[in-house]
């Protein structure tokens, strides 16, 4: 019998987050995680696990520059968001990046968020989908 140690299973997530457009920037509050709605604003990484993330769709009725951002840290007030991609659709229509290696967020020491905001010049609906998955560090 040999040592081996089997790790859990990677928990695949999908993130849909909509703006119906009444501003032109902000970040979108209203997603569906995993098949569930609410209006927390973003995807929680618990501390010791670590997400990638694969791929993101962008569908936009307007021009828009999207970004997927991290906060490191979700106990402080205000949370200090960073800049991880940015995502632009120059024109009506849909853009879709997916990512050989993908985006890794370790959260070594506090639970981690990750959220979608943008930018359009005229407030417009936008749609976008993130698709990855988290398992524990290590």
């Amino acid at each position: 019998m040999s040592d081996v140690t089997l790790r859990p299973a990677p928990k695949p997530f999908t993130i849909h987050a909509t703006h119906g457009g009444s501003t032109s920037e902000v970040a979108i509050t209203g997603m569906t995680i995993d098949g569930v709605s609410g209006t927390l604003g973003y995807y929680t990484i618990k501390q010791g696990q670590k997400g990638k993330i694969y791929e993101a769709d962008v569908a936009a009725k307007d021009e828009t520059i999207t970004h997927l951002e991290q906060c490191k840290n979700l106990t402080t007030t205000p949370l200090a968001w960073l800049k991880l991609k940015t995502i632009y659709v120059p024109s009506p229509g849909h853009v879709g990046r997916s990512w050989r290696y993908p985006i890794i967020i370790e959260a070594y020491e506090y639970d981690t968020g990750i959220r979608v905001t943008f930018q359009q010049t005229s407030g417009a609906r936008i749609d976008v989908s993130i698709h990855g998955e988290v398992s524990p560090l290590g």
